[in-house]
């Protein structure tokens, strides 16, 4: 969600500016070299609303923090899920991803949105509404290992390539 914004100052010269105040975009990664108390932008990564006193995900960089700032964390997002809370969030938390599943139901895999990414769907304005052209895609990719899982087994019982792997069928 970030890697993008490194762009902005470069096509947005006179409308972006990089702001480098400490109380901004204090994150787990930099709360030993921030105040939490100060921080004016908090940056939460996967915290457990229903668990807040787990700060989630996190415990490689937990393990080296003092207990003092262990506990800190803790009440700050302890206070943090209680104001998530009480703005609505049990009623959110239940809604899917808009953009997890195709129109028709069926799920976008990762492999869907890297074929996407890559420009190897030519998906239109609705992508989303484009499911038959991703399975297809899918299908040719199966169909392509396949027929090299096969070319390699060939190989290794005869000791060479099939004669028609050169169009010679």
């Amino acid at each position: 969600d970030q890697l993008w914004l490194n762009f902005a100052p470069i096509f947005f010269p006179t409308d972006v500016r990089i702001e480098r105040d400490p109380s901004l975009n204090v994150g787990y990664w930099n709360f030993e070299e921030r105040r939490l108390a100060d921080a004016a932008l908090l940056h939460w990564s996967r915290i457990d609303l229903a668990n807040p006193e787990r700060v989630v995900g996190f415990n490689h960089f937990a393990a080296g923090w003092s207990p003092a700032l262990t506990d800190e964390i803790e009440r700050f997002s302890a206070a943090y899920a209680t104001r998530v809370r009480a703005e609505g969030w049990s009623p959110t938390a239940q809604k899917n991803y808009a953009f997890a599943a195709f129109a028709d139901g069926s799920a976008v895999t990762a492999a869907d949105r890297r074929a996407f990414a890559a420009g190897e769907v030519a998906a239109g304005d609705d992508p989303f509404a484009a499911v038959e052209l991703f399975r297809a895609l899918a299908r040719r990719r199966r169909d392509e290992q396949t027929r090299a899982r096969w070319i390699e087994r060939f190989k290794r019982l005869v000791g060479k390539a099939p004669p028609w792997r050169n169009g010679e069928r």
